[in-house]
């Protein structure tokens, strides 16, 4: 873009200075016709100087008039000494320099060896100038003065017009470039980010199923040394007294540890292959969470904490994606971890379940709110990572598998607490399309 402007500025210059030569030449012919006609010729310059003043100024004149005919600032004549000798525009007396003859000096004196030239275009104080100089020749050839003509403004317009444009181009064009940029390097980060993020979770797919395979391969003889102990146990079951009780305990101590293990795993599999139910029926929400706190009231009798049920007539019948045992599940998950945070604080406390039908009416909501200790912004923010848990004995994975059960479905968990003021999670669930009841025959 710099490149075309400059090329294009430096053939306008050309252009003006070729057109302010030719004005010169036929300014030098206008005047010698002029004074011909009263017996003068340019040839005789120092007559100017003492010439009446009548004379003076009828050729002023003469030039002002060639100068505005032919689209030029002005016009002057000078001796061989750079003197002026006419003044188109009648501001300098003859006799007297030209103060802007001293920024042409090199092109004037280029002129004063014979070679009609023009200045570059400059500016001074904002205003352009270009001129042209050409020599005025006595008839054996002797170099008497010059003669110069100045451009008008006007020949500077579509210039400057260029300029204004191309300044307009380069901005749009770096602000394009600018927007470009900023654009490429989003979608390049984002590129970066999703190529690790993909990356990262084959590597966790990966890893995931290797775990999963020795996490099932680990069942068989965990099932071998429980049998084992129990066999153990039978056969030592006659030393006498303290002995057998001694060996009891320790029994009963292998087999607790056994069977803890067996449930890990249990739990480990279900987080690595969550929602595998065979195409069982999807279930309907809300008497999915009636039965889920039946079944927790009833397991829980005379335990600290309460639940108050607030379910919404509109999610009546309204069906999710996943399956009843997968519902269970989530169900359970919120529930107990509730129940276990409320007691935690050792006092009553209720715990609260509504649901509800959203706004766009395609999923419900459903929230559990607790009064237990809540959770600090730390504990907050790694909530649901794998083998991650606020309590002493926890794994971690019941709140991980309920994230992905729900991720199945395309549903979402978010949590909110604050330290001993309790924790609300809620949870947005799609919902099916109701069933349409056929409608019966024409008769």
């Amino acid at each position: 873009m710099v490149i075309l402007y400059v090329r294009f500025h430096r053939a306008q210059e050309q252009a003006l200075a070729d057109r302010l030569i030719t004005l010169a030449g036929w300014a030098r012919a206008d005047l010698t016709l002029a004074l011909e006609r009263d017996g003068r010729d340019l040839e005789y310059l120092e007559w100017l100087e003492d010439a009446p003043e009548a004379q003076i100024d009828a050729l002023q004149s003469r030039a002002q008039s060639f100068a505005e005919m032919n689209g030029l600032e002005r016009l002057w004549v000078y001796d061989d000494n750079l003197r002026v000798l006419l003044d188109s525009a009648g501001e300098i007396t003859p006799g007297q320099e030209n103060p802007y003859a001293v920024l042409d000096a090199a092109w004037a004196e280029d002129a004063l060896h014979g070679e009609a030239v023009a200045t570059v275009s400059y500016n001074v104080e904002e205003n352009p100038f270009q001129r042209a100089y050409i020599p005025i020749r006595s008839d054996d050839g002797e170099i008497l003065g010059l003669l110069s003509v100045e451009g008008q403004r006007t020949y500077f317009e579509p210039m400057r017009r260029l300029r204004r444009l191309m300044f307009l181009i380069s901005l749009m064009v770096s602000a394009a470039l600018v927007v470009l940029a900023i654009v490429a390097n989003r979608s390049l980060s984002r590129f970066l980010r999703l190529e690790e993020t993909m990356n990262h979770r084959d590597r966790l797919q990966t890893l995931g199923t290797l775990a999963a395979g020795m996490a099932h391969e680990i069942r068989n003889p965990l099932g071998i040394i429980r049998v084992t102990v129990e066999t153990l146990r039978e056969e030592t079951g006659s030393n006498d007294g303290g002995a057998r009780a001694d060996h009891d305990r320790l029994f009963s101590d292998v087999l607790e540890e056994v069977d803890r293990v067996h449930d890990l795993i249990g739990r480990f599999l279900t987080f690595a292959r969550p929602g595998d139910d065979g195409g069982a029926e999807p279930a309907e929400l809300a008497t999915e969470i009636r039965h889920a706190v039946r079944l927790l009231q009833r397991a829980k009798a005379g335990q600290r904490a309460e639940i108050d049920v607030e379910i919404d007539d509109t999610i009546d019948g309204a069906r999710t994606a996943l399956p009843s045992a997968s519902l269970q599940q989530v169900l359970f998950n919120l529930l107990i971890n509730a129940q276990e945070a409320t007691e935690a604080r050792g006092q009553t406390t209720t715990i609260r379940v509504q649901a509800h039908r959203a706004s766009n009416a395609d999923s419900a909501i459903l929230s559990v709110r607790d009064e237990g200790m809540g959770m600090t912004p730390a504990q907050l923010k790694r909530a649901g990572e794998p083998f991650r848990s606020t309590k002493p004995d926890g794994t971690g994975l019941g709140l991980s598998i309920t994230k992905n059960l729900l991720a199945s479905v395309q549903g979402t968990l978010e949590i909110a607490s604050q330290p001993d003021e309790g924790t609300t999670v809620t949870v947005t669930l799609p919902l099916l399309p109701e069933k349409t009841p056929p409608r019966a025959g024409l008769e």
